[in-house]
């Protein structure tokens, strides 16, 4: 449920003039990069990773009919519980200290919520999962445009 939800939150700008060009393949890549950076943050490892692209939708309401996308990366890091708490603060510190914007940053019991936008519009969300063993880390490119332009075939 999550993961369709963020889906439909996320969004880009402007139209492909706006963004750089890059393939989904490369745009994957990035993601996958950063969200390995993330878990070396947290002292763990990626598990459960999903790669997914989808059109962006721009403030004015356009749509990525012109081939404008981002790529949401959605995985899991084993962490116990008892660490979501202190893990989630230590990183937050980090991340401010690299500049990054913190838009979320709740805690509920042993239950963490932490999320980020980087200084290269990268957004990062980390969520205690329901079970507690484990951090969700999403991580959301900022828009691309396709170098070959047009609809995905996924999108339509």
């Amino acid at each position: 449920m999550m993961l369709v939800t963020a889906l439909a939150v996320a969004g880009c700008d402007g139209g492909k003039d706006d963004v750089e060009t890059k393939t989904i393949d490369d745009a994957k890549a990035v993601v996958q990069a950063r969200a390995e950076s993330v878990a070396g943050q947290l002292g763990g490892v990626l598990t459960r990773p999903s790669l997914l692209d989808a059109p962006c939708t721009g403030r004015r309401g356009e749509s990525g009919g012109d081939g404008v996308y981002f790529i949401q990366g959605g995985y899991q890091v084993a962490l116990p519980a008892a660490e979501h708490v202190a893990t989630a603060a230590r990183v937050r510190d980090e991340w401010k200290a690299a500049g990054w914007t913190i838009t979320d940053n709740r805690t509920i019991g042993t239950t963490a919520i932490l999320a980020a936008t980087t200084p290269d519009e990268f957004k990062v969300h980390l969520e205690s999962t329901v079970q507690g063993s484990a951090l969700a880390l999403l991580v959301y490119s900022p828009c691309y445009g396709s170098p070959s332009g047009g609809n995905h075939a996924a999108w339509q």
